[in-house]
C-alpha cells in the first residue's frame, strides 16, 4: 500500500482542489470487504480518515467511478446538513495515489475515498450479544439496561433509514460493522456512503452486502 495519497474534491465551477496526505495508521476494528481504514496526516480543518480500497472492490468500480464519486462529495455539504442526512459518514474527497492533471482521471491510480473521523463511538457489532447481531443482556449486564439500549439503537436506526430513503438512498451493506453508536448510546453513525445506492450516483457495478443482512 501507498504511503502519501492525493485527495480531489471536484470544483464544478473552478479548479479542483487537490490536497496532499500520508497515512497515519489504521483504525482498529474498522477494516471491511472493500477496504481499510486509516488516520491521515495533515488534518486540515476537520479531522479526517482514509478509506482505501483492496483489490477486490477496486476490480468492481465501474470505469466511470471517478466521476461518481466525485459528484457524491459534490453534494458532502448539503447531504451533511442538520436538516439532511447528517449521521452519514459522506466522502469529502476521491482519492488517488498520484495528482493528475484537471480533468484528467485514471481508475488505475483511484485509491479511495476520505471522510469525517468519528470519535466516541463503537461498532455496533461489538456491542452485539451474538453471532446474528442481535442486541441483547450481553457483556454480563443482567438488569435489563442493555435490552432498553437495544430499542433505543434499534429505533434510530429505523428513523435514520427511514429518512434515507425518503430521498431515494439504499444503505444497501446494513450490517453491524456499518453503524458506529456513540458511547452514550444516543448518535448512531452509518458508514460505507460509497457504496449506497443512490438516484443520482453508483461507484459500484454491483451492490455490496453481507450474508445474512441481505434480506
Amino acid at each position: 500500500m501507498e504511503t502519501v495519497y492525493w485527495g480531489c474534491r471536484v470544483q464544478p465551477h473552478g479548479d479542483d482542489i487537490w490536497t496532499q496526505y500520508e497515512i497515519d495508521k489504521p483504525l482498529a476494528n474498522a477494516s471491511g470487504g472493500e477496504g481499510g481504514i486509516f488516520t491521515l496526516k495533515p488534518h486540515a480543518g476537520e479531522k479526517r480518515v482514509a478509506k482505501i480500497y483492496n483489490p477486490r472492490a477496486k476490480s468492481l468500480l465501474k470505469p466511470d467511478a471517478f466521476n461518481s464519486l466525485a459528484h457524491l462529495t459534490s453534494k458532502y455539504a448539503e447531504l451533511s446538513q442538520p436538516d439532511a442526512l447528517p449521521f452519514v459518514t459522506w466522502p469529502i474527497e476521491v482519492l488517488f495515489t498520484v495528482k493528475h492533471p484537471s480533468s484528467v482521471q485514471h481508475l488505475s491510480t483511484l485509491a479511495g475515498i476520505t471522510m469525517r473521523h468519528v470519535t466516541g463511538h463503537n461498532v455496533l457489532r461489538k456491542l452485539t450479544s451474538d453471532a446474528g447481531g442481535r442486541i441483547g443482556n450481553g457483556n454480563g449486564t443482567q438488569n435489563g439496561l442493555a435490552n432498553a439500549k437495544a430499542v433505543r439503537i434499534a429505533a434510530i436506526i429505523a428513523h435514520y433509514l427511514n429518512r434515507m430513503h425518503q430521498r431515494g438512498i439504499v444503505f444497501c451493506d446494513l450490517n453491524p460493522n456499518n453503524i458506529l453508536v456513540s458511547n452514550d448510546y444516543r448518535q448512531i453513525t452509518f458508514v460505507d456512503a460509497d457504496a449506497f445506492q443512490h438516484p443520482f450516483v453508483t461507484a459500484f457495478t454491483k451492490p455490496h452486502f453481507t450474508d445474512g443482512y441481505a434480506s
